[in-house]
């Protein structure tokens, strides 16, 4: 059975766009004057989902990208750089490269120009102006008293996955060029496998980099901090200073961690050194802790490529000795004679604190002499160590309480995907062991579960995933074949992992208690003696149930994202076609509804029966229509973000400072209305910036703020959708646009046009009023643009505007394309719907408020405004009953600001329509925009105002509402 990849690659790019859209709205909240941590946490969480996603997909390009984004954001949030300008400038950068990444992934494009290079930076960025910010504390005491100049070697191993999650080591071994003066730097490459064993994603390759530096370790280490988990660092000082002798030197005190911990409280509590320096030697002395790989080399225990091996086997939490002795490489009494000879190599604390010149070597003598008099006075004998046993011992889970609910939630939600995913893949494996494609998809979901259960402290998940993981790898080696008891053991560690996000999803309800799996240990060891047979296994602790604690807080009501029952609210992604499909089907439903209650009614007449089940059909089969139409309907958050982002570009761009606000983001619309809404918005944005907004100093010679507005806002009103544009800056000049007009050829020298026609003038292709071409404007295309899709999604735009104090531009829109409220009216035979949205009024017009020019053009008098009439029957080729105005009606309906009266016999009501695409179904057709069915099965014409206008103006004259009219019927 093979599995088509293609559906969970396009389910991911659908996901990582509605992510990269939280990326930039949080980007956009960021103010480095301000708290950030929430904003930068909101980011870092929408780039993490990226990286995992991709990297489970096999989209390798995404996931190194945003994996160096990702650490860059990481570094943030651990105050390692700050918040300035230039770096949020480099996120938005990285944001939008980030995009172009995903569109050329989403075509199958060639990746952007310019990624690469962006990667780097984002990986290597420590803007020189920061770098005091990004060093701990205890990295601003020099090494030694002098902070002489120090020769070092500093081996930087990548772990052997480092490509594969998208690590590039090459920038964090250039950025050591900044602490130092770099010697030599060595490649070595004793760990590479024959050409034939050679897997190109895996790194072979570890660096030596011999420098001289003035810094101390904890500042090359903390380098390296952000990628500690994939990159292993030690560093080496080539020659050292030997504390003079002391009775400490002579007699080495064996000293606990824990020993040592009290003995730096017992000093910072007598003043004798500050925290600072505390924390200092302990950064000390465990740089100079000899490493034991290091020291089996030269004890001929292991070869160098037997150290790195088993440094690319380990994972946070797990010790180089074990993990060799769990490998065979070397035995248990070996690795205890190893630990001794490091303990031996390492400076005592208080040679740290010598060390670093916090205190003498004699008066640390003294001091730890107190101290152990007065440990021995408050001693309590402790209980004797219990032996080791390859059982489960209950130990409490990583920090995964202190991390956000929603963080969590994601993480679950995410997996939940992965382990489906995963299920689907091992079923091709059971039909083709040897299946590479699964096997890698197998593998890349649990490496991406490992990494998001480790980075939550949900070290359960954590623990199951890595085994699963090195067994999938042994399959990828082709060490085991993926059959029998290791593909069981494979879906038993994906059932095990879906129970353990069943015990999150739960702690997540009640934030009680933890739930535990009975089965999850004895799974492990069973994993670990497949993979690894006759070696001892390694023990696995059982989390224990903690309780999650929960801040007192003033009762409030429930968030719209939590369900009544205390679960958080969840989504499910939907293909567009099919709820296109969906939509359809119901509009059809509500038609044979209408049909069958029209047949109905006309039985009655002659049976006078009557039907209580018809009238509920009719509610619920309305009741659905309306559900289905909410499915698609969608906030204007996106657009609005996009547009904060536009804004916030042009006005670094132009030097314009802007304020930019906007109102009624959750204001929702049909998904397709939004979809076309972008291109519009964009443009009259830009316009607005940098046409409408004047230059700073034009502003202030103007008596304004420096700073120009502008204002974005969206509300519901009578039915239909507005959106405003404003901005405060010089308005529309009315005379330099009809000159501009007139020069360009769009109106007569000799016309005579209304205000609000002049204004309209910018709407006309090829209309621009800017002095110079710029990458922003000025070419006249544009507002063309915006007038011509405002009028496809069947809306309308208006224009208000004052000279000197600025422009209102208001988008009138339908709620769904899908279903139009119309007047129905009848001509002849036929029937029409007019559009409410476009109807002003109805009214049967006396006879001497009625005008013609020239003899042809009819015109009519409504309220002392002068409107064209338009005869439908003629437009339309049709016939009517009434051709005398003042016995038929006339619908006034409004377009761009211009009204027409259209003349028709008869109204017949108003309704919701279904509507039907002409262009899908037939072609376009002038003056008509859509079909809708009948209740009694006929098909009625939707008329489209701006179509009709069109050919009126062809047929007869463009309204003009004040050309001079004189005397009735003349």
């Amino acid at each position: 059975m093979q599995i088509d990849t293609t559906s969970y690659r396009r389910i991911f790019l659908e996901e990582s766009f509605d992510h990269l859209a939280n990326l930039e709205a949080a980007l956009l909240q960021l103010d480095p004057t301000a708290d950030t941590s929430e904003g930068i946490d909101s980011a870092f969480r929408a780039v993490h989902s990226i990286k995992g996603g991709s990297d489970a997909v096999g989209f390798p390009e995404i996931a190194q990208f945003a994996h160096g984004y990702e650490s860059l954001l990481d570094r943030i949030r651990t105050q390692a750089i700050s918040l300035s300008t230039t770096v949020l400038d480099v996120l938005l950068e990285a944001a939008d490269m980030l995009a172009e990444i995903l569109k050329a992934s989403q075509v199958g494009t060639a990746i952007p120009a310019g990624a690469d290079e962006l990667k780097a930076r984002l990986i290597a960025f420590t803007p020189p102006s920061e770098a005091v910010h990004r060093q701990p504390i205890s990295t601003m005491i020099p090494a030694t008293p002098s902070a002489a100049v120090r020769n070092i070697i500093v081996t930087v191993a990548p772990i052997a996955d480092a490509f594969r999650i998208g690590l590039d080591p090459l920038p964090l071994l250039r950025e050591l060029e900044n602490y130092g003066t770099i010697q030599r730097s060595i490649l070595k490459a004793a760990g590479l496998p024959p050409l034939e064993e050679l897997d190109p994603e895996q790194c072979y390759l570890f660096w030596q980099i011999e420098m001289s530096t003035t810094h101390p370790d904890t500042a090359l280490l903390d380098l390296f901090a952000f990628v500690s988990d994939n990159v292993r660092v030690s560093i080496e000082t080539k020659a050292t200073t030997e504390l003079p002798a002391t009775s400490q030197n002579q007699e080495r005190v064996e000293e606990s961690w824990d020993q040592i911990i009290r003995f730096a409280k017992f000093l910072v509590d007598r003043n004798i050194v500050s925290p600072e320096q505390a924390l200092a030697s302990l950064d000390y002395q465990r740089s100079h802790r000899p490493a034991i790989g290091r020291l089996a080399i030269e004890s001929g225990l292991l070869t160098p490529e037997e150290v790195f091996g088993t440094l690319t086997r380990m994972e946070g939490g797990q010790m180089f000795g074990q993990t060799a002795v769990s490998y065979r490489l070397i035995k248990e009494a070996q690795l205890k004679s190893l630990l001794v000879l490091q303990h031996r190599k390492t400076p005592t604390y208080g040679e740290s604190l010598a060390a670093i010149g916090a205190i003498t070597p004699l008066q640390w003598q003294c001091e730890w002499d107190s101290f152990r008099k007065l440990e021995q006075a408050n001693s309590v004998p402790a209980p004797a160590p219990a032996p080791a046993q390859a059982t489960t011992q209950p130990v409490e889970e990583g920090n995964y309480q202190s991390h956000s609910p929603e963080l969590i939630a994601e993480f679950c939600s995410e997996n939940e995907e992965h382990l489906e995913a995963i299920d689907k893949y091992l079923l091709t494996i059971d039909d083709n062991p040897t299946d590479s494609e699964a096997l890698n998809a197998v593998y890349r979901g649990y490496h991406t579960l490992k990494g998001g259960a480790g980075m939550l402290g949900l070290n359960a998940i954590k623990h199951l995933a890595h085994e699963a993981e090195n067994l999938l790898n042994l399959a990828r080696e082709g060490k085991i074949v993926l059959r029998d008891k290791a593909l069981d053991l494979t879906f038993a560690s994906s059932d095990g992992l879906k129970r353990q996000l069943g015990f999150v999803r739960q702690w997540l309800s009640d934030r009680g208690e933890l739930g535990t799996d009975p089965s999850l240990p004895h799974l492990i060891m069973e994993i670990q003696a497949f993979a690894n047979p006759g070696a001892k296994p390694t023990p696995m602790p059982l989390p224990t149930m903690t309780k999650a604690p929960i801040p007192e807080a003033a009762p409030s009501e429930p968030t719209p994202s939590k369900r009544h029952s205390g679960g958080e609210k969840e989504t499910v992604r939907v293909d567009k076609d099919r709820l296109d499909k969906l939509i359809n089907s119901i509009g059809e439903l509500v038609i044979a509804q209408s049909m069958a209650e029209e047949e109905f009614n006309q039985l009655s007449e002659r049976t006078g029966g009557h039907s209580h089940a018809l009238g509920e059909l009719s509610k619920i089969s309305r009741d659905i229509q309306e559900l289905g139409l909410s499915l698609r309907m969608v906030p204007l958050q996106s657009i609005f973000q996009k547009m904060a982002r536009l804004v916030r570009d042009l006005s670094r761009k132009m030097s314009k400072p802007v304020d930019f606000v906007s109102n009624g983001e959750e204001t929702e619309l049909d998904k397709t209305v939004v979809d076309q809404l972008g291109d519009p918005l964009m443009h009259m944005v830009r316009n607005a910036i940098d046409h409408g907004l004047e230059s700073p100093d034009e502003r202030v010679a103007n008596g304004k703020p420096k700073e120009g507005k502008v204002s974005l806002k969206a509300y519901h009103q009578g039915g239909s959708v507005y959106i405003e544009l404003m901005d405060d800056g010089k308005g529309l000049d009315k005379d330099r646009i009809l000159k501009k007009a007139i020069e360009k050829g769009i109106v007569a020298e000799d016309a005579r046009l209304s205000d609000s026609e002049i204004y309209t003038l910018i709407f006309a292709p090829g209309f621009s009023t800017a002095a110079t071409v710029t990458d922003v404007s000025g070419r006249g295309v544009g507002m063309d643009v915006v007038r011509r899709n405002v009028e496809l999604l069947q809306g309308s735009i208006h224009i208000r505007t004052a000279l000197g104090k600025g422009t209102t531009f208001t988008i009138r829109l339908p709620l769904t394309l899908a279903i139009m409220d119309g007047l129905l009216v009848g001509l002849g035979d036929e029937v029409f719907i007019l559009p409410l949205l476009s109807v002003v009024e109805s009214f049967r017009p006396r006879r001497q408020d009625l005008y013609t020019v020239a003899g042809k053009a009819e015109l009519v008098s409504v309220r002392g405004e002068t409107v064209p009439l338009v005869r439908l029957h003629h437009l339309l080729n049709s016939k009517a009953t009434i051709h005398d105005p003042c016995q038929g009606l006339l619908v006034l309906v409004e377009d761009q600001g211009n009204k027409y009266a259209i003349l028709i016999d008869e109204l017949l009501g108003q309704m919701q329509a279904v509507v039907k695409s002409l262009d899908t179904n037939y072609r376009p057709v002038e003056g008509l925009a859509g079909a809708t069915i009948l209740g009694n099965g006929r098909v009625a014409m939707i008329l489209d105002v701006h179509g009709l206008a069109s050919l009126h103006s062809l047929t007869g004259y463009p309204a003009r509402t004040n050309e001079l009219l004189v005397g009735a019927n003349t």
